[in-house]
């Protein structure tokens, strides 16, 4: 793919916006539309250009929500970190993630909690743009890091990934954490899997926080 029409300035613009409105999160709204994204950023012209080729290089694994039935049995709960207040998980990986997570406490002293969920395209599409900033305009290594906005499986609202880290953020890195081992030995019983894993088929970094919800 060539970035080199990129225009660099339009994308810093675009984090500059993006920077200004999170507060509010509306980045996070499940209902976000393409169109609500672009006027939250108050988006226009070139810069909608980029936004806009961005996400096209890819079929996406779930489509922009047309209407709020898509989110019927979607679970709202407090997030732990603060750039994402919110986090939003359908019910059945919800309750999945509550056997999972009573189970594993049961073996050792602290559990996991929840730091992303289901995450609306325009956030994610905010994400890689702050990637591909921040690895200075190389698109190989910031597709090492990040999928493409369309193909986030955060943005899949029946199915999305989740990410973990050990309850109360210990400080610990979590691939050496006692949860992580746990996990793999016992996340697909309750339906998730580990895309990320060594070596995936993706060539995504190892991330040992991303588990997807399969179901059973």
């Amino acid at each position: 793919m060539d970035f080199l029409a990129i225009e660099r300035d339009e994308i810093r613009e675009i984090l500059s916006k993006a920077v200004k409105v999170k507060k509010s999160g509306a980045l996070w709204m499940p209902l976000l539309t393409r169109d609500q994204m672009f006027d939250i950023l108050t988006i226009s012209g070139d810069g909608r250009r980029v936004c806009e080729r961005i996400l096209s290089f890819c079929e996406p694994v779930s489509h922009w929500p047309e209407d709020s039935s898509c989110f019927s049995e979607m679970r709202i709960i407090k997030g732990v970190l603060s750039f994402e207040p919110a986090v939003y998980i359908p019910e059945p990986a919800y309750r999945q993630f509550i056997f999972l997570n009573e189970d594993l406490k049961k073996e050792m002293r602290h559990g996991l909690e929840i730091t992303s969920g289901y995450q609306a395209i325009g956030f994610r599409l905010i994400v890689f743009l702050a990637y591909f900033y921040d690895e200075e305009w190389d698109f190989q290594a910031t597709i090492k890091k990040i999928v493409l906005p369309g193909k986030s499986q955060h943005a899949d609202f029946k199915k999305p990934a989740l990410d973990f880290r050990v309850e109360g953020g210990n400080g610990i890195c979590f691939a050496d954490s006692d949860q992580f081992e746990w996990l793999r030995e016992n996340a697909e019983r309750y339906g998730f899997a580990i895309p990320y894993d060594y070596n995936n088929k993706e060539g995504i970094s190892f991330s040992p926080w991303h588990w997807r919800y399969v179901g059973n």
